[in-house]
């Protein structure tokens, strides 16, 4: 007997990640800044030209409805997961793991996206921020929070312009060494 898999949802999982990598690299060619797709084995999606290595992470709309109030709450939020899944077979029975993982990148983008996959926002946020985190959330409506959050980080573009690599900072003082 054929295992079914559903369908759909494989190709709303690719779609949705196909609508962030290229819109990140929309905007990082409006910022003059050169970007290409990686082979799904590396640990990181774009390759930006300035060096910078980009995991980006796509999410449409998610509510959870929170039965521990007395009013049933539902909450509305962008759910970015940063894991590795690892299936485990035992005596007879199938169980899936999530592990945190600690990605070789420079910045996460988290592209939000609403129900018909349309761009919301999109967040830069170094890779020190989310270190390694599971799960990043975001929720929709804006909280007041003491700390620092992702929210800071709402279209900082600038991050990912100003980042220079310790490849090209090295090529660049090896240059200065020449020529003196």
């Amino acid at each position: 007997m054929k295992a079914k898999t559903n369908k759909r949802s494989w190709e709303h999982l690719d779609k949705v990640a196909n609508i962030g990598e290229n819109y990140v690299m929309y905007k990082l060619a409006t910022l003059g800044i050169r970007s290409q797709k990686m082979l799904v084995f590396n640990d990181y999606d774009l390759l930006a030209g300035n060096g910078a290595r980009i995991e980006v992470k796509t999410s449409t709309i998610q509510a959870v409805v929170d039965k521990r109030r007395k009013k049933h709450y539902k909450r509305k939020f962008w759910a970015f997961t940063n894991n590795i899944e690892k299936w485990k077979f035992d005596k007879g029975k199938i169980s899936k793991s999530y592990y945190k993982r600690d990605r070789e990148c420079d910045f996460f983008a988290l592209v939000c996206l609403n129900n018909q996959f349309k761009i919301i926002k999109c967040f830069i946020v170094p890779k020190t921020f989310v270190g390694t985190k599971a799960v990043i959330t975001i929720p929709l409506v804006n909280k007041k929070f003491n700390k620092r959050s992702v929210k800071d980080y709402e279209e900082k573009w600038d991050l990912i312009k100003e980042f220079t690599s310790i490849v090209q900072k090295f090529n660049k003082t090896k240059g200065d060494l020449k020529g003196k």
